[in-house]
């Protein structure tokens, strides 16, 4: 197959000009995305217990996107990368932290939901402000 005979394909699903489609994310198809961006290309490092900071930024940010974006539960968004509930809940905490004072992390998830094509709008869960204190970071988010 030569260059000229490649097509891009869209990661969102097409719908018919005139015709509204509420798409629904899945979580595996967020953590494929999250994963490709962050260049990562054996899953299993970030499925095991390695804290490497780039891994570690890696599966809080899947968390994060899956939770807010997708009706997944905590306990099946934890399956996906091999830790339980209280993890997730955590690393959800803590990206919504820090997307309010780290650029570089914000830069990040803005980057991945214009990858999936995910609007603000397309927010699943409408959390309460939570206090949250991270590292001397203290937020309410």
């Amino acid at each position: 197959m030569n260059a000229d005979m490649i097509i891009n394909v869209p990661l969102t699903p097409y719908t018919a000009p005139g015709r509204q489609m509420k798409k629904q994310l899945k979580p595996d198809f967020i953590y494929i995305v999250v994963m490709n961006y962050f260049q990562i290309e054996n899953f299993s490092e970030v499925n095991g217990k390695c804290r490497k900071r780039e891994l570690l930024e890696a599966r809080q940010v899947f968390m994060y996107l899956a939770w807010h974006y997708t009706t997944a539960t905590l306990k099946y968004i934890g399956n996906i990368v091999f830790r339980d509930h209280a993890t997730v809940l955590h690393s959800v905490k803590r990206i919504s932290a820090l997307i309010d004072v780290n650029d570089p992390i914000a830069r990040d998830v803005k980057e991945i939901k214009k990858i999936i094509g995910i609007r603000e709008s397309d927010f699943v869960r409408k959390n309460k402000p939570v206090k949250i204190k991270f590292h001397g970071i203290k937020t309410v988010s």
